[in-house]
């Protein structure tokens, strides 16, 4: 009977170790940033450098982590993303972006991070209230946008 008992035992424990394999089919996610509106505008957009003359303004790093809220992650669209990214060039007195470059990255965030940051977007108001105070790390997305300020000269 022991015998019995314990080659149960051994033959459960074996059978729960088995591999599985899971099957899935192609994933594609593409995201495309268009420069035509603000080309055709005469600003400069390009992921190179800019082959003429110019002045350079400053180094741009715009971070951006999406709001989190009842309704879920607020994802901006590339368009979105661009028009952020045009605005601040235009305030600081740039005509044109070169190097320009986008990266969407996995991190984690704390809530005080979160809650010192400006706010915008969607989930603006009450998705973090600024009493919250807290260490405790959550998932979220970083959306890096990059680039070389310039000043094309004419």
């Amino acid at each position: 009977m022991k015998r019995i008992a314990l080659l149960l035992i051994i033959a459960s424990a074996l059978a729960g170790c088995g591999v599985s394999q899971h099957y899935f089919t192609r994933q594609t996610s593409i995201s495309f940033l268009d420069f035509r509106p603000y080309t055709s505008a005469g600003f400069f957009f390009s992921a190179d450098p800019y082959p003429g003359s110019y002045e350079p303004v400053g180094q741009m790093l715009i971070e951006i982590i999406p709001a989190k809220g009842p309704q879920g992650t607020e994802m901006p669209s590339p368009d979105e993303l661009l028009e952020i990214a045009y605005n601040e060039a235009k305030a600081k007195g740039a005509n044109g972006v070169a190097n320009f470059s986008m990266q969407i990255e996995d991190s984690f965030v704390t809530l005080d991070e979160v809650v010192s940051r400006p706010q915008g977007g969607k989930f603006q108001d009450g998705v973090y209230p600024s009493s919250v105070k807290s260490s405790a790390t959550i998932p979220a997305k970083r959306i890096k946008l990059s680039g070389s300020l310039i000043k094309i000269q004419k």
